[in-house]
């Protein structure tokens, strides 16, 4: 195998193929990024239980041929060299030979027929949607999955498409995640994608305005992305099942409600946890009060406070919450201002948009017995 390419391009797509190479528990085989010529085109690739990721890119092919190559030793290679193109070359060996301006390197592959398959599936549905909108989506909801694998269904993100709306949502028992976008995509489904694929999807999106195209199948799903310089395939598995009827968990009113601003809450939160350990965990004190809201947290390390200001008509209670939950909640709010809704002590907190718009959050967190 032999062919050149510019090295820019060569070394993204060497870091983006890497993407679905596993990090834990891994074989010999599943740590390797395959790599093959064809015609005028080079493709990467990378697999591991749950993803396949694929990127194909324009390059001068003198040979056709296919290797694999150790991932990380690969990867990181490729990002060091400072040549404009790059030249690379196996020999019968599976030895590769690497030339980049004034630098020269050799890296040992392995023989790729024993690469396993990508799977091969026919698309049921085809949706199109802004990348940034997709990727906005799943920073709002797929940190709030579920990560018990007894509980399978809810380890995923439930997507759902129709003519109307887009909404993305994630629930974990404790706590439920939802984004909602009017009008933001073309095409209808639903289907449960792992949040462990949606998150190493976001480490692929660059977060443009261009549509990406979401092929779903009965058992699989492809996220497909093109640019002038390389084309994208990103494949998942799906979740069986039937995902958990979040809305019936979700109370029809609520009697009490605050608007409060989303960086006083991230700073109070912050200085509140700094009493916190990985040995030392408790609770962060919620008081609600016609004069703002109380946040406090007391631990053997010691005990911190502070106030936001806002005067309300807010009877006085006292909420306890996860540290975690409370502060990733409102750190992924998408919007200045968050809006606070309660009802009882032993009742669950939810924050939403202040407004409605084209879109919106809500975030529902369960609190913690004091």
């Amino acid at each position: 195998m032999k062919f050149n390419c510019a090295t820019e391009n060569f070394s993204k797509a060497a870091s983006l193929a890497s993407i679905s190479v596993p990090t834990s528990g891994i074989t010999e085989l599943a740590s390797v990024v395959l790599i093959r010529a064809e015609g005028e085109k080079v493709s990467l690739s990378s697999m591991n239980s749950e993803t396949n990721t694929s990127v194909v890119l324009g390059a001068n092919v003198s040979k056709e041929g296919s290797i694999c190559l150790p991932a990380n030793v690969f990867a990181d290679m490729i990002k060091r060299f400072s040549g404009d193109d790059i030249s690379f070359e196996s020999d019968g060996s599976f030895l590769v030979t690497m030339k980049s301006g004034r630098t020269k390197c050799e890296i040992a592959g392995a023989d790729p027929k024993d690469f396993p398959e990508a799977p091969n599936f026919k698309s049921e549905k085809e949706i199109k949607i802004s990348e940034k909108v997709f990727g906005d989506m799943i920073r709002g909801t797929a940190f709030a999955a579920s990560t018990n694998e007894q509980r399978p269904t809810i380890m995923g993100c439930l997507l759902e498409i129709t003519k109307d709306v887009t909404r993305m949502v994630a629930i974990d028992g404790y706590r439920i995640a939802v984004v909602e976008v009017s009008k933001a995509a073309k095409g209808e489904g639903k289907v449960n994608i792992p949040a462990t694929a949606l998150k190493d999807w976001g480490k692929i999106s660059e977060g443009s305005d261009e549509e990406i195209a979401i092929k779903i199948g009965e058992k699989n799903i492809t996220i497909e992305k093109n640019t002038e310089e390389m084309e994208i395939k990103f494949t998942s598995r799906v979740i069986s099942g039937e995902f958990m009827d979040w809305q019936k968990f979700i109370p029809a009113e609520f009697k009490n409600e605050i608007v409060l601003e989303k960086s006083d809450m991230t700073r109070a939160i912050e200085r509140v946890s700094t009493v916190l350990t990985a040995a030392q965990k408790a609770p962060i004190k919620l008081t609600f009060s016609k004069e703002g809201v109380d946040f406090y947290c007391e631990t053997t390390v010691g005990k911190a406070n502070d106030d936001i200001d806002k005067q309300s008509n807010l009877p006085e209670q006292v909420m306890g919450f996860n540290n975690r939950f409370l502060y990733e909640a409102v750190k992924n709010a998408d919007s200045d201002e968050i809006k606070l809704m309660f009802n009882g002590p032993t009742d669950a907190l939810m924050l939403a948009n202040p407004e409605a718009g084209e879109k919106n959050y809500k975030y529902m967190v369960l609190p913690v017995r004091l």
